[in-house]
């Protein structure tokens, strides 16, 4: 395929999903989006990578397959990890440090997708080829399903102040959230036990 008509189709993909994800971010949850984009992205890197590397091996001439699912790693980023994370930075951090916090995290994010575009050139020596790049990034991509499952907090249709009571009594997010409510009816919960297995 042409490199220009791919950008191009990759731009306009992109531009419909991200009216697309405005909508999707009023109704779902912020949790659900990013493990799912992240499991659609290291899925699509997975297939692009075999096919990149079955067309370099002669296995095959399917020379659209690494398109498509190229182009399906750009719906379900937009799903997710490329969207979300800007939106969460305005949910999770106190209206105290926000704006700093904005910025250190704008700053640093901008400054790491920098230092990925200009160490692509180097990534694919590191990685022996195309197809070895996109299994990495298909790695990445569980990695930060991984990291959303265990560590990420919901925050849609969440208040702040439940949020923050949430980082006082959990440091990761499997098992259930727990909040000083929740706590409060477990030990309720515990001492009316305790009271039946007395009597």
């Amino acid at each position: 395929m042409d490199p220009y008509f791919a950008s191009i189709l990759i731009g306009g993909v992109r531009f419909f999903m991200s009216i697309v994800n405005t909508y999707m971010l009023k109704t779902f949850c912020r949790r659900t989006l990013i493990i799912g984009g992240s499991a659609g992205m290291a899925v699509c890197m997975f297939v692009s990578g075999l096919y990149t590397y079955w067309i370099k091996e002669g296995v095959t001439t399917l020379n659209w397959v690494p398109v498509v699912a190229i182009l399906l790693y750009v719906v379900t980023s937009m799903v997710g990890l490329l969207s979300i994370p800007w939106t969460m930075t305005a949910e999770l951090f106190p209206i105290e440090i926000r704006g700093v916090a904005h910025s250190i995290v704008y700053s640093s994010a901008y400054f790491i997708m920098f230092l990925s575009i200009q160490s692509y050139n180097s990534l694919i020596d590191a990685f022996s080829g195309v197809a070895g790049l996109q299994w990495f990034f298909g790695v990445t991509s569980l990695a930060g399903l991984v990291y959303a499952y265990i560590l990420l907090p919901e925050a849609h249709g969440i208040k702040l102040a439940d949020i923050q009571e949430y980082f006082l009594y959990n440091n990761v997010y499997i098992g259930g959230i727990k909040t000083k409510k929740s706590l409060q009816k477990q030990n309720k919960e515990q001492k009316e036990e305790l009271m039946k297995n007395n009597v």
